[in-house]
């Protein structure tokens, strides 16, 4: 009730019986097709365009980082609106314009007695993710802020923070979309062999449950997937650089 966005649905299925499946074009030329299933779906009917938000349900802390998701990693709730933004007006005929996308936390946070006792634990259940840096959208998800720090939302429209412009989120869902077509192809090329990343001095496997079933890491000559540094990606989503698949490494 804080805000102009409503529930279009929840487990909204895209492909296997729902609402159409959304094309992906791979690099190589030739179609793959996305299909899941959305935990929740917000949508803001404006006159120029339906505003979507989507949602997803999480028990852990999990985030959504568009330098993640351009790497390759945490991509599903790019690739649920790269799909959608792919098929909203076949299916409603309106045009669709990708607003956010948020992590809505299933867990009851713990938190110290005390008199902020309370406000840790709100915090602890903010929505975490991004929407557009625009104050329209911002007012749309959350009037009580205004224009300030959301307490549902981790957005501050007042400093940007939690916010991405819409060139730039519109990038991110093409790179991710171009990395998910370039995974398919691997996969169709029978690449399934385990590639785990590095990034800086960390890799995949430092938290990985799985080491002694794969044995990835106790290889010799092994070879990470070396992840972009953030800084690259930044430059990728300004437009400045074409991009590329994260190289060995």
């Amino acid at each position: 009730n804080n805000g102009a966005f409503r529930p279009y649905g929840q487990e909204v299925r895209f492909g296997r019986g729902g609402i159409p499946s959304a094309p992906l074009t791979l690099p190589g030329g030739g179609t793959a097709f996305l299909q899941g299933r959305i935990d929740r779906l917000d949508v803001n009917h404006t006159p120029e365009a339906d505003w979507l938000v989507v949602v997803d349900y999480k028990s852990g802390k999990a985030s959504i980082d568009a330098h993640d998701a351009v790497n390759g990693l945490d991509m599903q709730t790019w690739l649920y609106m790269a799909a959608l933004r792919a098929i909203w007006q076949k299916v409603t005929g309106r045009a669709a314009r990708p607003a956010g996308a948020y992590i809505f936390p299933l867990l009851d946070p713990w938190a110290d007695e005390g008199p902020d006792a309370e406000q840790k634990k709100r915090r602890e259940m903010t929505l975490r993710g991004w929407c557009l840096k625009d104050a329209e959208v911002a007012a749309a998800l959350d009037a009580s802020a205004g224009g300030g720090r959301s307490e549902l939302y981790n957005m501050n429209p007042s400093r940007g923070t939690g916010m991405m412009g819409e060139a730039e989120a519109s990038r991110a869902l093409d790179l991710v979309q171009g990395c998910a077509g370039a995974y398919v192809e691997q996969i169709r090329g029978g690449r399934v062999a385990a590639h785990p990343w590095r990034r800086g001095a960390g890799t995949a496997c430092d938290t990985c449950g799985y080491g002694a079933l794969c044995g990835f890491a106790a290889r010799d000559n092994k070879t990470y997937r070396q992840l972009m540094d953030d800084e690259t990606v930044d430059a990728m989503l300004r437009g400045e650089e074409a991009g590329g698949d994260a190289v060995d490494g």
